[in-house]
């Protein structure tokens, strides 16, 4: 059941990425949407059926789609804390790194950025090395999921935070597809731990987003990014305010 729900999550993302929907899958086997719907939500699904939506909606053979969802079962989420700083040791190989793990091709990173090919390959051969990522004739295969954990206070994070204050939270967030909210309140502890629940969930969703979008063209797709914190927190001008004793609640 595992096993099937693995495939059927891999049928899903490539219909995303090919914008193929739940009506094609149904005129290709001949039932209905909502038959569709349910086969999928029940994880239901026969090698007959399958082929049928690999050949005729998905322009590809079983052992295809089989490869695609290997590729991402043995996919690491963690970096180590050397590949880490192997990366922030040059911006540029980290550009690259960021740009290969959202399926660039490097013909497109040396279309969109001040780079020359021998330079592109360098660090493709670093990335190698790092067991990031192995070049092959044809494409790259990622060895780390997309969407990989950064360490907590690793070298990775401890270099985005150089930038998240000082030039992402700067923005206006004024156009569609951006939201910049802050709000406060006294809540129980309940509630927090809650609403941290809630913040994986929406996390979750931000990587599945991305790793679906991953297979559309470069011009169909921008870079974004998403920072949503919470704790405990008084400004600080607020704080020195409280009374000896209460500085800490």
């Amino acid at each position: 059941m595992a096993e099937t729900a693995a495939i059927i999550d891999t049928v899903k993302q490539q219909l995303k990425a090919q914008q193929k929907t739940y009506q094609d899958v149904a005129d290709a086997l001949h039932l209905t949407e909502a038959s569709i719907k349910q086969m999928f939500s029940s994880n239901r699904l026969s090698l007959d059926r399958l082929d049928t939506i690999c050949t005729s909606v998905l322009g590809m053979e079983i052992s295809d789609l089989i490869q695609l969802m290997s590729d991402q079962s043995i996919a690491v989420s963690e970096l180590s804390e050397s590949q880490e700083r192997g990366l922030v040791a040059d911006e540029r190989l980290l550009l690259v790194a960021v740009l290969v793990m959202n399926n660039w091709s490097m013909s497109e990173i040396i279309d969109h950025f001040d780079m020359q090919e021998a330079e592109c390959r360098q660090h493709l051969s670093a990335l190698e090395k790092l067991k990031l990522i192995k070049v092959g004739p044809t494409r790259v295969k990622l060895l780390i999921d997309q969407n990989f954990n950064w360490i907590s206070n690793g070298p990775i994070e401890r270099f985005y935070q150089r930038f998240i204050q000082s030039d992402f939270l700067d923005g206006n967030f004024s156009e569609p597809g951006e939201k910049r909210v802050f709000r406060t309140g006294n809540l129980s502890m309940r509630s927090s731990m809650e609403l941290c629940h809630r913040i994986d969930r929406l996390v979750a969703e931000f990587v599945e987003c991305n790793r679906e979008d991953s297979q559309l063209e470069i011009g169909d797709r921008r870079g974004c990014s998403l920072i949503v914190a919470m704790r405990p927190w008084l400004m600080p001008g607020f704080a020195a305010m409280k009374r000896t004793g209460e500085a800490g609640k």
